[in-house]
């Protein structure tokens, strides 16, 4: 909902559709929750993205935000 370009109902709309097409692959936020703030990056709105894949360890993270999370992983030091 960064900057207005969502509302809050879309947003949740989303999530929910998440949620449910990956309903097995949840991260629950105690799992993660004490490396929020061990997460370097410049957005600290990604933080919590980014400790909740420490967490889960996946194999492969899928996202449009380069910027905050760019394909060269040589340059991404997560906590661990």
């Amino acid at each position: 909902m960064r900057n207005d370009v969502r509302s809050e109902a879309s947003a949740r709309a989303i999530a929910d559709q998440i949620r449910a097409t990956f309903e097995d692959q949840q991260v629950l936020r105690t799992d993660y929750e004490q490396l929020i703030a061990e997460v370097p990056g410049r957005d600290e709105a990604d933080h919590v993205h980014a400790a909740a894949a420490v967490a889960a360890a996946p194999t492969i993270l899928l996202t449009a935000n380069t910027k905050d999370f760019p394909a060269d992983r040589s340059s991404i030091t997560l906590p661990r």
